[in-house]
């Protein structure tokens, strides 16, 4: 729907160029454009949209559907161990970044976590390195309570920012990573829902995995049951505010097709008066 949408404004000579006009839909007019180095909208395939970063991502057992707004073929599908894998972390996970993305849980997801009383829910959505290993890890559990747990640096024993709610399984929500410093903040659906002080900084550790990660002793993965769509990465610490901003346009449905073809046509008809007042 988006690349439709590029196509026609193009056409109509409303916009200057595509990337200005992802600029203009997904981000605004304002500063939410500032920083942003990658952005993986998930309009049927995995390609960075921004194009800054360099180097051709791999992809396993995906699919495409609907996104959070209803949009058809705009959201990754990672089902039955389907994953996606950057070449390199887009954005230095030492300092200063962002880390935005809409997830859902899909109810069908049947865990992939065994701890001999049976098995939970560890779906993965971001993540470099092993398990344990001093990466960083974005994920939502099942074990023991639901949960959403960011690891920075993590090793065993090392302290968590997570959150209880919301629901994740069957429904969509959308989640801010923010390191500021050696602050981390966790942002769910425009709002803040938990902060941590004195964060562990991670490594890089190389790739970075969406939707899974291998377990610690390399014996098996923790995979994603579900959706996600609008991954985006800033090498700046995004506001609150832009937070909130970028939660509430990504929420918007965005305009028909019909819509743009009436818009369209009135662009050109304004166009022709134009030249004919010259």
């Amino acid at each position: 729907m988006k690349k439709h949408i590029l196509s026609l404004l193009v056409a109509v000579g409303l916009i200057g160029s595509a990337s200005a006009a992802i600029d203009n839909w997904t981000f605004g007019n304002g500063d939410l454009a500032n920083g942003l180095v990658s952005f993986y909208s998930f309009n049927g395939n995995a390609n960075d949209s921004v194009g800054l970063i360099n180097g051709i991502q791999t992809s396993y057992g995906v699919s495409y559907g609907t996104d959070q707004t209803g949009n058809e073929n705009a959201a990754i599908n990672l089902q039955n161990g389907g994953y996606v894998t950057l070449p390199s972390v887009p954005v230095d996970i030492s300092k200063d970044f962002s880390i935005n993305f809409w997830c859902y849980g899909d109810p069908s997801g049947n865990g992939s976590y065994s701890d001999g009383s049976g098995t939970s829910r560890v779906d993965n959505f971001i993540s470099t390195g092993l398990e344990g290993s001093g990466g960083l890890n974005i994920r939502f559990t099942s074990f023991q309570s639901p949960r959403w747990q960011c690891y920075s640096g993590w090793t065993y024993g090392t302290p968590y920012l997570g959150s209880s709610s919301p629901e994740y399984v069957s429904t969509w929500n959308f989640i801010s990573y923010i390191q500021s410093g050696d602050n981390t903040h966790l942002f769910i659906n425009g709002s803040l829902a938990a902060s941590m002080a004195n964060t562990p900084i991670a490594t890089s550790l190389g790739t970075l995995s969406i939707g899974y990660q291998n377990s610690a002793n390399n014996d098996g993965a923790y995979y994603m049951y579900g959706k996600m769509s609008d991954l985006s990465f800033y090498n700046t610490a995004l506001s609150s505010s832009q937070v909130s901003s970028l939660y509430t346009l990504q929420s918007a449905p965005e305009p028909s097709t019909y819509a743009l073809l009436g818009i369209g046509a009135i662009g050109m008809l304004m166009v022709r008066r134009r030249k004919r007042v010259i």
